[in-house]
């Protein structure tokens, strides 16, 4: 049974050449084309691939496209056939849903490869830009776990100090020299901005983020 494909580029030329190479293999079928964003989730519904070859600057938004077709339980195959080494665009085709990522220049063995691989549900990355493109996901892991996504003011910054001992709000009060009212309206404060019910929750939030960032040094 041949592996039914579809083809998206915008370019002519190259659209046409892809499909003519790829159809000249005895176990691919291309079953259908197209150019754009648009087309991508018109051609997945009506031809049913087993993988889609995707160019991924293409008119539209191609990302978006990817994300519509690859979501839900029948998700399609995606690997993206691009011009472009930048590993930025490698992780968000990544994150958009793609399972393949060739380069433009790369050899035919390769794309018949990561075809293959990406029609049975498996990951292809070129191993041209396999280093930088695994350099660039570590990356931002780290720049997602290097501290929470929220700024305390000072003030709310010495009401967080006082509650990691248990201080209780009129405790802090006296600490600070503030009225009891200014206290409970800096905890609700703090507490949305921490996206937390309680004083508990609060207390727990700010000590696992202090603990990440004590890992990360």
């Amino acid at each position: 049974m041949s592996l039914r494909v579809a083809v998206l580029d915008d370019h002519p030329i190259v659209r046409d050449a892809l499909c003519n190479i790829i159809s000249g293999q005895p176990d691919f079928d291309v079953v259908a084309s197209g150019a754009c964003a648009e087309d991508l989730v018109e051609v997945v519904n009506t031809s049913d691939p087993h993988v889609v070859v995707v160019d991924l600057k293409m008119p539209g938004s191609t990302l978006d496209a990817v994300r519509a077709v690859t979501s839900g339980d029948q998700g399609r195959n995606i690997l993206i056939f691009t011009a472009s080494a930048d590993a930025d665009d490698f992780v968000e085709a990544y994150e958009a849903g793609a399972l393949g990522y060739v380069v433009k220049g790369s050899s035919l063995e390769e794309l018949f490869d990561a075809l293959r691989r990406v029609s049975a549900g498996q990951e292809y990355l070129s191993p041209s830009i396999a280093g930088q493109c695994l350099k660039k996901i570590a990356q931002r892991a780290r720049e997602r776990d290097a501290g929470p996504d929220y700024e305390l003011t000072y003030r709310e910054s010495q009401i967080v100090e006082q509650l990691l001992i248990g201080a209780s709000n009129k405790s802090i009060a006296g600490t600070l020299s503030i009225s009891e009212k200014t206290v409970k309206y800096y905890m609700t404060q703090i507490m949305q901005k921490l996206n937390v019910k309680n004083r508990v929750e609060a207390a727990l939030t700010i000590q696992r983020d202090r603990a990440a960032m004590t890992d990360l040094k």
